[in-house]
């Protein structure tokens, strides 16, 4: 069984679906992100908490997942001026060795546009474990994306993006190299500003550079294996006074998201 890669729009729709308990307004065709920085991330009565580090640059320089309070595992983030270039992963557990476990390295156009991200495995000299190929149009948003194999010459999957106003409206998920449909994900939106666009942790994942926060989404399965905790998904959340989350609560738990920020 192939692992399941988290670039698809499944977890996207566990993690992510937001709906603001406030009234709505119409949504903005382009918007300019408030000038803030995520400092830190927890859910009422979790053992796991989030911490976020930035550079004299502005940039965020490290996330750190903790247990109880103790560092397990962090990303150290490397940019070349305002790109992100490469991101190291990083894990140390009770009676063990801190292990470097991952680096991703990012490529992108003249234009700007990322357009591919490699995974290398620095406990196996380097050995590439996996290539992400993403196709934009004119804007700089993903339409397409590919997750590639290369030590059995494979593609895993692959993903088409339909956007409108700044957002993803609709994905779908396809097999191997676009060749089965198997999900077809439908996608509400809502004003607030989605915080992963904000901070910019993981910019391959097309669903971090929507403008707004998802307040609905649903899914169609072809495949008959696709387990959900709720579907359609909804989740409500709070804001502050630069329309970004501080409270997100989803559906299907009872126990909120905690966001704290700075903010020039």
């Amino acid at each position: 069984m192939k692992p399941t890669v988290l670039i698809s729009a499944f977890a996207f729709l566990l993690l992510c679906n937001c709906k603001k308990e406030q009234n709505s307004q119409e949504l903005p065709t382009a918007a300019e992100l408030p000038s803030c920085k995520l400092v830190g991330k927890h859910q009422e009565g979790d053992y796991k908490t989030y911490s976020y580090e930035y550079g004299s640059n502005g940039k965020l320089y490290k996330l750190i997942e903790k247990w109880n309070g103790t560092d397990r595992i962090w990303f150290v983030f490397n940019y070349n001026n305002d790109k992100l270039v490469s991101r190291q992963q990083y894990t140390h557990y009770p009676n063990a060795e801190e292990v470097f476990i991952r680096i991703d390295s990012f490529v992108y156009n003249d234009k700007g546009f990322l357009i591919e991200k490699i995974e290398l495995l620095p406990g196996e000299n380097n050995k590439i474990h996996l290539v992400y190929k993403f196709e934009n149009d004119d804007n700089g948003q993903v339409i397409s994306s590919t997750t590639f194999y290369p030590t059995n010459d494979e593609y895993w999957s692959s993903h088409k993006y339909f956007w409108e106003n700044g957002n993803i409206i609709k994905i779908e998920d396809y097999s191997g190299e676009f060749q089965q449909l198997e999900h077809e994900w439908f996608l509400e939106y809502d004003t607030a500003f989605n915080y992963e666009k904000v901070i910019g942790a993981f910019p391959e994942s097309p669903e971090n550079n929507t403008l707004n926060m998802v307040k609905k989404g649903e899914a169609k399965d072809y495949t008959g294996l696709l387990d959900l905790l709720c579907n359609p998904c909804e989740t409500s959340f709070l804001l502050n006074d630069k329309n970004l989350p501080v409270s997100i609560k989803h559906g299907w738990d009872d126990k909120p998201e905690i966001l704290e920020w700075t903010c020039d």
